[in-house]
């Protein structure tokens, strides 16, 4: 099989150096190095295989995998999870990266991935293969993520879905740990991105709410919430 060609985008020197002795050790070259993705766009030496060493906490990182895949010329991305995030593998398989190594089991574990890459596999540590699994949201939290995404504020959702605000507060505080994000925006970001049955679910009740076709909700949580909403 033919060695492949790996570029790095890592911030860190003292890592990149790390990355550069564990290649080398190995027989693979690192063909480029870089602080940022924008550096690997300029001309240079081709490469298969461009590791990335990013918090995955950041939904963001997917604009820098697709520059990587697009404007790099990326074929496969490789990320080493610098941050002990529960949902990063998930996360930067749907973001679309192609495997994923954890900083501490690099000089371990970063050769056979970049090597299972090169084969057209996906490589991800067994210990996280239930992160895996888009998360189970319930009905009431897809239905109140769904106003997030619209745009809508605790109090507007709490009145549309004839519930308390602080019911409001606590769908969202669950839904916002099965996702492993931290605000409305990552949230709102992390919905939109996914291509799996999270994003459709969410984006179909979105689309209901809009339009007025969304399900009512119970009489009896209507009347029981309703005072306590005009009052927030």
């Amino acid at each position: 099989m033919p060695i492949p060609r790996v570029a790095a985008v890592v911030p860190d020197a003292a890592l990149r150096h790390r990355i550069e002795a564990v290649l080398d050790n190995a027989g693979i070259e690192l063909v480029r190095s870089a602080k940022t993705p924008e550096l690997l766009e300029g001309p240079g030496p081709g490469f298969d295989i461009a590791i990335l060493a990013e918090d995955m906490g950041d939904v963001r990182t997917a604009d820098v995998l697709r520059r990587l895949r697009d404007r790099a010329g990326a074929s496969h991305v490789l990320v080493i999870r610098t941050e002990a995030d529960g949902h990063a593998v998930r996360r930067a398989l749907e973001a679309g990266a192609d495997g994923l190594v954890d900083l501490p089991e690099l000089e371990r574990a970063l050769v056979p991935a970049v090597q299972a890459l090169h084969a057209g596999l996906i490589a991800v540590p067994t210990s996280v293969r239930r992160q895996l699994v888009p998360p189970a949201l319930s009905y009431r939290e897809r239905q109140v993520l769904a106003l997030v995404v619209e745009g809508c504020t605790n109090g507007e959702i709490a009145g549309r879905l004839f519930l308390a605000e602080s019911t409001v507060k606590s769908h969202l505080a669950t839904a916002f740990s099965k996702l492993g994000v931290r605000s409305r925006r990552d949230a709102t970001a992390l919905i939109l991105q996914s291509e799996d049955a999270l994003g459709t679910s969410v984006l179909t009740l979105a689309a209901a709410a809009g339009d007025g076709s969304a399900p009512e909700p119970n009489p009896a949580s209507a009347r029981r919430f309703a005072p306590r909403v005009a009052e927030a």
